[in-house]
């Protein structure tokens, strides 16, 4: 199996070959067909999150990332064998999304469906090896959504991307109804547009400019501020139906061979991709 590996933050990726593993239990084992190259993948190859106003930066060694590390959390891949205790509607052949943001699975917050919220984190290319390679493994079927015609390459960035802005849109659903403002017209901006109309909203107001809050004016105005931090996995197999059923046009990707991640990676901290990177073994 090949793979790219953090093995030194801010140190180019490092190639890797190692036996494709077998899968256990209810693990999968997928061939990779597609691998995103998501923004958030340059602050795990830095280390850390600039929080910014002089503050120390979020260190992700502290938060519990190890390395070496294959990043790639946005991941469409081929199963090619199934563990003995996997069960679900999964098969080999099958094209799935894989759903990254995994967690303990056995808190409160696991088991109520919110496993990307989980305080122990397992994301698949952050805390567990993800897509950067040939060859990955999922610890559950669960976590994989059959594509059923999608486009690999267009699809892989809705497990970061897209589900990020779906699950945003959803948290101001009943606002719909009239136009909303969206802040940032990057990749997230512009996707959350196409998804706004798809959902039915009656339009958006777009800015992409630094509006820092005056602190007097939230309780003054009652203003509401909420995060959303991804999405979790109802919300990734609504978006995947979404797509399919209107229609929602792909967001521009630029495929790139395998052996380019590095490539890949520089090419969007230096701002020279269009769209996407998307990774194809």
């Amino acid at each position: 199996m090949k793979s790219f590996k953090v093995t030194e933050f801010n140190a180019p990726l490092a190639e890797f070959d190692e036996p494709t593993p077998q899968p256990a239990g209810t693990q999968v084992l997928l061939k990779v067909v597609a691998a995103g190259v998501c923004h958030s993948d340059l602050h795990i190859w830095e280390g850390g999150y600039d929080l910014g106003h002089g503050r120390k930066p979020l260190s992700l060694r502290d938060r519990g990332v190890s390395l070496p590390r294959t990043m790639g959390h946005e991941s469409v891949g081929q199963v090619v064998a199934l563990g003995p205790d996997a069960k679900g509607d999964i098969k080999v052949g099958d094209i799935c999304l894989v759903y990254p943001w995994l967690g303990c699975g056995q808190c409160d917050t696991c088991l109520a469906g919110q496993e990307n919220m989980c305080l122990k984190s397992n994301a698949l290319g952050i805390f567990c090896d993800g897509g950067y390679a040939d060859h990955m493994t999922v610890p559950n079927p669960k976590y994989l959504i059959n594509l059923k015609g999608l486009d690999p390459v267009s699809a892989a960035p809705y497990a970061c991307s897209g589900v990020t802005t779906y699950s945003a849109l959803k948290k101001v659903e009943e606002h719909l109804g009239q136009p909303i403002v969206i802040f940032g017209a990057g990749g997230l901006g512009l996707m959350a547009l196409s998804l706004l109309k798809a959902m039915g909203g009656k339009g958006a107001i777009v800015v992409d400019i630094g509006a820092p809050w005056a602190l007097p004016l939230i309780p003054m105005k009652a203003v509401t501020i909420q995060g959303s931090y991804v999405g979790n996995l109802r919300e990734t197999q609504e978006l995947l139906d979404l797509v399919r059923t209107r229609h929602v046009p792909p967001i521009p990707v630029t495929p790139m061979p395998l052996d380019q991640a590095d490539a890949a990676l520089r090419a969007l901290k230096e701002g020279k991709l269009v769209g996407r990177a998307v990774l194809t073994p």
